[in-house]
């Protein structure tokens, strides 16, 4: 797939999700003015009880009280609760009255590197700033995946046009890192530097398998919101970075999807099934991961889909795309 034909399939996306019914709204991260401002109430308290049931580095949080944590209106969040008991402001929440289950949802897109330890600690800002800040941290992180996919794809002999590709890639994940380091830094944020462990080259089906996930799902939705912001985004500067930069994701999103063809006709049909099946997993969690409300400051300044539109792209997306190539 080339990127003029996914900036055509993303334009078509876009276009199904503004036509998309409104719904009623299920929860979310209330608008609280000053989110994450203030501290919770001192009887507010929750466990942790099962990290790995939710992907993209979720959690589900066993809360002791609700309304001790300022829940006063369920299902709805507010931002600075969701900030505190997810440890940082790179969370959206939702919240299961029956169970007093907060869960935790962090972000769900772009290509990342499995040995990225993920201690993202930037300088507190305001959401804007803080959301900025973990972008930025994120596109630095890029670049160590694509460095990766690089050198695995020349060692497993893959045509070398694949291979520059992911080492220009690598270059733009560079220029993308500083250019949102730069837009954080202007709204009070500070980036943390990524630290990625070592790696060992991986077979084939393991890599497959990553970049199913990583490229041809998260990436490649990344790709497309990065497109919705350049056109929605109501501060200039983020308009003008987002336009720059959701061309360069378009490509590598195109270059996901190349990879993904050339590791399948090297896969036997178990390999292949089970890659597609990690796929749509990986969609599933996507769309678990854009129910919740964004704060709505955070959505007009950087262009962000509100629920309902994060929602529609997932389906849009989904038939477009997702269903018909896994297939």
């Amino acid at each position: 797939m080339h990127a003029h034909d996914l900036s055509t399939r993303f334009r078509r996306v876009m276009l199904a999700a503004l036509a998309a019914p409104v719904l009623g709204a299920c929860g979310g991260i209330a608008d609280d003015g000053d989110a994450g401002k203030d501290a919770l109430a001192p009887l507010c308290d929750g466990v942790a009880i099962d990290a790995g049931a939710v992907g993209c580095n979720g959690k589900v949080i066993q809360l002791s009280s609700a309304s001790a944590c300022g829940i006063d209106a369920p299902p709805a969040v507010p931002s600075n609760v969701c900030t505190n008991l997810c440890g940082g402001p790179n969370y959206s929440c939702t919240y299961d009255s029956s169970t007093d289950l907060l869960t935790c949802q962090s972000f769900c897109t772009g290509r990342l590197p499995s040995g990225l330890r993920d201690d993202f600690a930037g300088a507190r800002a305001d959401a804007v700033g803080d959301w900025l800040a973990r972008a930025a941290y994120l596109e630095a992180a890029a670049v160590d995946a694509f460095a990766i996919l690089a050198a695995e794809l020349g060692a497993h002999g893959a045509p070398r046009a694949l291979v520059r590709a992911a080492e220009r890639a690598g270059a733009d994940e560079v220029r993308h890192a500083r250019e949102m380091g730069a837009l954080a830094r202007a709204f009070g944020g500070e980036p943390a530097v990524p630290s990625v462990g070592p790696r060992n080259v991986r077979a084939v089906a393991e890599i497959a398998l990553e970049n199913a996930i990583e490229g041809c799902v998260r990436e490649t939705f990344g790709a497309l919101v990065a497109t919705w912001q350049a056109e929605h985004a109501s501060d200039f500067r983020v308009r003008a970075a987002m336009k720059r930069i959701a061309r360069d994701e378009t490509r590598h999103a195109a270059l996901g999807w190349r990879v993904f063809d050339w590791a399948a006709s090297r896969l036997g049909s178990a390999d292949r099934l089970h890659v597609e099946h990690a796929m749509q997993v990986a969609v599933a969690e996507l769309e678990a991961a854009n129910r919740a409300e964004p704060d709505r400051r955070l959505a007009r300044t950087l262009g962000l889909p509100n629920s309902r539109e994060a929602l529609a792209l997932v389906a849009a997306m989904r038939s477009e795309l997702w269903q018909s190539r896994a297939a």
